[in-house]
Order: structure tokens, then sequence, then C-alpha cells
């Protein structure tokens, strides 16, 4: 029953990938290696342990704006400079990024883009805004499928240990059933034991009986022989 729970969960949550959650993106100033300016920030769900994957994956994403791409490890920062991003802008576009944990089951992608003059924000630039937004919801896309892909890798080590437990529980019912059947076996040979020592016992009760018989048949004969010696010596004298 377990198993088969498990197997629908995995089903569900493979399902799950199409009607994924929207990611929550919001515009705010915040702090990074060159000052205080404004920023989308994206919340994601994902565990701490997740963090360097996610960061990897972004390093990976951000290459297709063709930018030159580095990370600088000091300030946690991921740098793309002169990106090409047509719908923000005519000119190249430096992005920055910085991926930290929110909470023990969050984290925030918060990103940076310098359109040359300044950082980019809906009130000034509402179609710039639009082509960050879809490049974050698209990040959050991959984010997402790689969250589902660690979620199954789990709930199919679950699935493999429940199928070893399985696996162990009929070779061990297996053992129960050879040994019933020894045990049977050797009750039919002790039953078989037994009833040959009743008919042995049976036997020797008989030859008792017959045995007792002849003793007092002989008895009786030997008083007889007693009886004639005494007369036969009577006459004697």
């Amino acid at each position: 029953m377990k198993i088969y729970l498990t197997a629908i969960f995995l089903m569900y949550s493979l399902c799950s990938i199409k009607a994924q959650p929207e990611a929550k993106i919001s515009e705010e100033v915040r702090p990074f290696s060159k000052g205080s300016f404004n920023s989308l920030v994206m919340e994601l769900p994902g565990k701490l342990e997740a963090l360097q994957t996610v960061k990897k994956e972004w390093a990976s994403y951000i290459k297709k704006y063709k930018g030159k791409v580095s990370y600088n490890k000091k300030t946690n920062e991921h740098i793309s400079d002169d990106a090409k991003i047509k719908a923000m802008s005519e000119n190249t576009v430096d992005i920055y990024c910085k991926i930290v944990p929110k909470d023990a089951d969050h984290f925030e992608v918060i990103v940076w883009f310098n359109l040359g003059i300044v950082y980019l924000s809906s009130k000034e630039y509402s179609e710039g805004m639009a082509a960050a937004e879809l490049i974050m919801k698209d990040f959050s896309k991959i984010v997402y499928v790689n969250l589902y892909i660690e979620k199954l890798k789990a709930e199919e080590k679950v699935l493999d240990k429940l199928k070893e437990e399985l696996n162990k529980s009929q070779k061990e019912s297996q053992n129960f059933e050879n040994d019933i059947r020894d045990f049977e076996a050797e009750i039919s040979k002790i039953q078989k034991k037994i009833t040959e020592t009743k008919e042995s016992l049976g036997a020797n009760k008989e030859k008792q009986s017959k045995q007792k018989t002849e003793i007092n048949g002989q008895e009786k004969t030997v008083g007889a022989t007693k009886k004639e010696l005494e007369a036969a010596k009577q006459k004697r004298k």
C-alpha cells in the first residue's frame, strides 16, 4: 500500500511541474557592491543545500544574453557585462545578481540591470521592466524543474527503499514457509514413530499376557509335580 501511494505521489509531482506556482517578483531598492539601486527581487522555494545549484543555473542561464559572465566570490555577485537584451535596451546591459537564503525554505534572487546611466525601474522603463520580469520568470521555471527533479530523486530513493524492504520481507516469508515444511516433515516422522511405538507397545503387552498365562500354567504343573514327588516319598517309608 505504501509503495502504491508513493507511486501516485511521484506521478502527481511530475504533473505539477506544468502547473507550478507563479514566481513572486517585486521591485525594490537593494544594496550591492555598486551601491543601493532599483532591482527585481524574486522569491523561490528551496532549502539551503540547493543554493549552490541555483547559483550554477543562473551562471549558465545568463550566458544566453552574450555578456561576459563572471562571479565575485567576495561580494557573492554574478556579473554579466555588456549583455544584449534588445527588448530592454538598444545598448548593452550590465546585469548583477545575488542569490541568498531568505529563510529555511526560501531564497531570494536579486537582479540589478544597469542600463549605463541608470538602473532599470518600472517608473522610467516600463517596457524594459517587462523584459526583465520575463528573464526572471524564465529562470524561475528552470529552478522549479530542478527542484522537482531533486524531489523526484528523493522520492525514488524512498520507493527503492520500500521495494528493498518488501523484497526482504518476501525472502523472510519464504524462509518461514520452508521452516514450516521442515517442521511438518519432522512432525510426520515423529507421528510415524509414535504410531510404530504404540504398535510395539501393544504387541509387547499381548506378549506379556501370553507369558503370564504360560507362567500360571507352568506354576500349576510345578505344583502338581511337587505333590507327586511327596506322594512318592511317602510310599518309600
